[in-house]
């Protein structure tokens, strides 16, 4: 800021004329971004941030957020690791001082909400520059969710962390996150959970290399052997039948694995959602992981089809047809690689369609 906007703050601030102080840093952000100085208009917006929340002014906080953020979506900046660095400070200040957070609900919730409406407007920014990259026109760049996942992360705001780090593009990242969560806060009996919901949220994203990699990277920074615990077993398992099309390997494992998909409710939604993405099956009820990336995803913009498993497919089906004809027991389409040694007994028949309807 240059001498004269310092001062004029300063005279401001003295004279406690909030609302004025407020319509100042809106014109001066407005002209900065104008400007293309983005540099210029954050620090706008931290001064007025740390002087609204030193005073106790959140409503001022919430409006200055907002406009900061609607400007930002119109603005022509070209996506760079600044501007994913300033916007990650965003949410970053947001977290700031928790002990000295106002005690009234509704106020935290308005700058939470604040914060979220201000992602968003980022994210969609970001989408305007996608360079024909399908993924960057769904969800925005890639190294912006990442910025604001290691945001989150730092804050230990965990959820939130995944959700972005999920759409990172950066499958050693994730893993190494999913790695910590799985050693510092999770009970060792969830091991195979973390990673299992994981890889299906990945695959309801369209997302299929990047859940391969994710497994494997997991397993290794973990110890854990994919083929000794029931759920990364069945993930794993899953992305073969994917890969091959093959609905009754599919049935196979939803039976094997019954009782191990209970463990959390949620993955029977994201199984819904890979039963249509992939196999074609009629479509779920909404709900489950739309919820989850609310606000992340943009508008409705899922494929009706999944896409990214095709290059793996092409070579798994190859593959498969190149090996010899498998025992006449066994059912069309099953090797005996993975479903020789399930980790609980199958149930009943289940059928699929209704399974997954």
């Amino acid at each position: 800021m240059d001498a004269k906007t310092i001062e004029r703050l300063r005279e401001m601030k003295a004279s406690n004329v909030h609302y004025d102080l407020l319509q100042f840093y809106r014109t001066k952000i407005s002209r900065a971004i104008i400007k293309k100085d983005a540099a210029g208009a954050f620090d706008l917006y931290f001064d007025g941030f740390s002087y609204f929340y030193e005073v106790a002014e959140n409503g001022l906080i919430v409006d200055l957020t907002n406009y900061l953020g609607d400007c930002f979506e119109k603005s022509q900046f070209e996506p760079s690791e600044q501007l994913f660095s300033l916007i990650a400070k965003v949410v970053l200040r947001f977290g700031d001082d928790n002990d000295h957070l106002p005690p009234s609900e509704d106020v935290v919730q308005a700058l939470l909400d604040a914060r979220q409406k201000f992602i968003d407007s980022t994210v969609r920014w970001s989408k305007k520059f996608a360079r024909g990259n399908t993924q960057e026109h769904r969800f925005g760049f890639a190294d912006l969710h990442s910025h604001i996942g290691d945001a989150f992360f730092e804050q230990k705001s965990l959820d939130m962390a995944h959700n972005h780090y999920l759409l990172s593009n950066d499958p050693n990242k994730l893993s190494s996150f999913l790695a910590d969560i799985q050693k510092t806060f999770a009970p060792s009996s969830d091991a195979d959970l973390i990673i299992a919901r994981a890889v299906l949220q990945l695959l309801c994203l369209d997302m299929f290399p990047n859940a391969r990699e994710v497994l494997v990277l997991y397993s290794k920074k973990t110890g854990k052997n994919i083929h000794q615990l029931p759920l990364m077993a069945f993930v794993d398992s899953l992305m073969d039948a994917v890969c091959l099309n093959n609905v009754n390997k599919l049935n196979f494992l939803l039976e094997t694995y019954e009782e191990q998909l209970e463990r959390d409710p949620a993955l029977k939604s994201y199984i819904d959602k890979i039963g249509k993405f992939y196999f074609g099956f009629k479509s779920p009820s909404q709900g489950g992981f739309r919820d989850i990336l609310k606000g992340l995803m943009g508008s409705d913009t899922t494929e009706e089809t999944a896409k990214s498993h095709l290059a793996a497919s092409s070579a798994a089906q190859a593959q498969y047809k190149a090996r010899p004809t498998p025992d006449a027991d066994l059912d069309d389409g099953f090797t005996t690689a993975d479903e020789d040694s399930p980790p609980t007994s199958a149930r009943g028949n289940m059928e699929i369609d209704d399974d997954l309807d």
